[in-house]
């Protein structure tokens, strides 16, 4: 029997292929190596290794493979194989500094809602002259600027090709836009933002339709205009989209009900119904079906209580309406509508409507069940009835049938005497 733990690394948990396996594993989130504490061991190792590096260097070194340890060694490895001395210009201009593994989803919303630092981008783009501090005329500060919006955008777009799932990204990034804080008194951004939107969804349903696949090149730019817009310097907690998810199992669920109701009707109210006009008549109807009663005893009630009770419960067993005991979460004990039509027509933004008390729900539940048996034992009644008028005529009429096909046996009989 195996004994030792098994250590599985990985870089995305949330990955389709780990499901099975994370729901038997323990998981350790692992933080990721702050940049001065890297630069630290790798300038002791440099020491060890007999390689010249200063700290600023491997502090560049680390920004541009993403604190990744492997890929710094590896990095450090290589040009001390070909320059035996490491600096600044080697390392912007290595090409396997670059961390090579894909980003995940969730990774790739934190980092379009986050604005880059300048050491980042100097480090990774080769702006040496800012990593040194010196003094720039105002052409030159422009420049710069403009340098600094390029790299941001191929930045975005190159992580945006690379995630690709243009339709997950765009449910993150819808799903997460709202919750920043911006300065937007007239919701110019908004408006922006609502184009480029029409834009993306333009352009993937004539990819989808017509099959112009040419049209996905643009597809990446979405993620592009949210980076620019609603990029802040602080970051933000970035949440995995499942409002659609749950909309679409409340959808499910709401058409279940819808379905169950219509399907066990009786005839004479579904041939004047439909699904539209069902949902329509629904809000209303849940205000018939709570009428004012007391929750006493049925033999204390006045004769136009005992009507409403009676054209209550024949109207709940039309639309095969009853309530049904469950308990809850807490051990007590409620009575609820099934099926449950207050899913439909009750909003969390709107107040409670009017329930009616246990004692009540109870009694009509009891109503319900005997008016049903009353109901069942009469057509087993009338189909008694009718068996044994159907016996009956089958009876005469197999004795007329009898009386007359005995003379002919007498005939015959005689014919052959």
């Amino acid at each position: 029997v195996l004994s030792r733990p098994i250590i599985c690394i990985c870089n995305d948990q949330y990955t389709p292929s780990l499901r099975n396996l994370r729901q038997h594993a323990t998981v350790l989130p692992v933080p990721p190596t702050i940049t001065g504490r890297l630069a630290t061991r790798l300038l002791e190792i440099c020491r060890n290794e007999q390689m010249g590096a200063s700290t600023s260097i491997l502090m560049a070194l680390c920004e541009k493979a993403d604190n990744d340890i492997r890929t710094c060694l590896n990095t450090l490895q290589f040009i001390h194989c070909k320059h035996k001395d490491l600096s600044l210009p080697s390392i912007q201009s290595i090409a396997i500094g670059h961390k090579d593994s894909q980003k995940s989803i969730l990774l790739f919303w934190k980092e379009v809602f986050k604005l880059p630092s300048s050491k980042k981008l100097a480090f990774t783009h080769g702006d040496t002259e800012t990593l040194n501090g010196s003094l720039q005329s105002t052409q030159d500060q422009a420049t710069e600027r403009v340098d600094i919006q390029s790299n941001r955008f191929l930045s975005i777009l190159s992580l945006a090709n690379s995630v690709g799932e243009y339709e997950k990204v765009l449910q993150g990034l819808y799903e997460n836009y709202l919750d920043i804080k911006l300065r937007d008194p007239n919701m110019e951004i908004i408006s922006e933002i609502q184009d480029w939107i029409l834009f993306h969804e333009s352009a993937l349903t004539m990819t989808m339709t017509s099959q112009e696949y040419i049209l996905m090149a643009y597809l990446p730019f979405l993620s592009v205009a949210f980076h620019f817009l609603f990029a802040i310097s602080s970051g933000h907690h970035v949440q995995y989209p499942h409002s659609q998810f749950e909309a679409f199992q409340t959808h499910q669920k709401n058409q279940q009900i819808i379905s169950s109701l219509v399907s066990d009707i009786s005839p004479s109210v579904r041939r004047n119904s439909s699904s539209i006009s069902t949902i329509n008549f629904i809000p209303l109807f849940m205000n018939v079906i709570t009428p004012t009663l007391r929750p006493v005893n049925t033999q204390l009630y006045t004769k136009w209580e005992k009507q409403v009770l009676s054209n209550l419960v024949h109207t709940m067993i039309s639309y095969n309406l009853t309530y049904r005991q469950e308990r809850s979460p807490d051990g007590q004990y409620t009575y609820v509508l099934d099926p449950d039509l207050e899913e439909l027509c009750h909003f969390t933004s709107q107040p409670q409507k009017r329930q009616l008390p246990y004692a009540t729900k109870q009694m009509l539940a009891r109503e319900i069940e005997l008016e049903k048996v009353k109901v069942e034992s009469k057509l087993d009644e009338e189909q008694n009835m009718t068996n044994q008028t159907s016996g009956a005529k089958k009876s005469t009429s197999k004795d007329s049938l009898q009386y007359f096909e005995e003379p002919k046996r007498l005939r015959v009989c005689l014919c052959i005497v």
